[in-house]
């Protein structure tokens, strides 16, 4: 499995519909202060429904502070090595909070969305955010 792209709608500083990527085999993340990087990595997260202090209100309020009703991240994933199958993965957060999921443009609940990433092996356990590895490593220290 390898991510082939991302698109942003309306997420945190991506106002609008962005596309990230494609990505290739090695892909790193450059750009100055206040950019956006993180927000890229927050995007992961979302939509991968990883659990992040950061996404607790990840809905774009730029351009004269009018908030968007919804945002959405969606992930195109190659399946093979060849890259010849892709799937979509889409989760979709309204202002009050709801949550809708998408796998390859069709609706699911939030169980099969996450039995889906699971047949990828995609779980908070893939993820070492910022600041994790401090933690894990004088939790090893200390052992």
């Amino acid at each position: 499995m390898q991510i082939h792209y991302l698109e942003l709608t309306d997420f945190k500083s991506f106002r609008g519909k962005h596309q990230v990527g494609p990505f290739e085999n090695l892909t790193a993340i450059i750009g100055p202060n206040g950019c956006g990087k993180s927000n890229i990595i927050d995007s992961l997260c979302f939509v991968f429904n990883v659990e992040n202090a950061r996404n607790h209100n990840p809905i774009s309020s730029l351009k004269d502070g009018q908030r968007p009703q919804q945002c959405s991240v969606e992930a195109f994933l190659y399946t093979d090595e060849q890259k010849n199958t892709i799937v979509s993965f889409r989760r979709l957060q309204t202002r009050k909070r709801q949550f809708i999921y998408y796998y390859n443009n069709n609706e699911i609940t939030e169980e099969e969305y996450i039995d889906q990433l699971a047949t990828f092996k995609i779980g908070p356990e893939v993820f070492m955010l910022q600041g994790e590895s401090d933690k894990l490593i004088k939790k090893i220290q200390w052992k």
